[in-house]
């Protein structure tokens, strides 16, 4: 279990079950912005999204980011 904390999403993606989920984690839709053009059969580009929708992936786990600190915030600051 140890290596796939290390390898990331590039280590889930190749597990089948998790790659489906694995596209959607922010370093893959980060990915998924910088990368302009090339081949859909390639890994880093065929994507189910493209990249504004990948900016909107990215903004929404910094939303829930935000909200997690403002919760844990509230709950433990006296």
């Amino acid at each position: 279990m140890l290596p796939l904390f290390f390898l990331g999403s590039q280590g889930l993606g190749n597990v089948p079950v998790v790659g489906a989920v694995a596209q959607y984690l922010p370093d893959q839709a980060g990915a998924v912005i910088l990368h302009m053009a090339g081949p859909p059969e390639d890994m880093r580009f065929g994507r189910d999204f493209g990249p504004w929708a990948g900016v909107g992936i990215l903004g929404l786990w910094a939303a829930v980011a935000l909200a997690a600190g403002y919760l844990v915030l509230g709950r433990r600051d006296a």
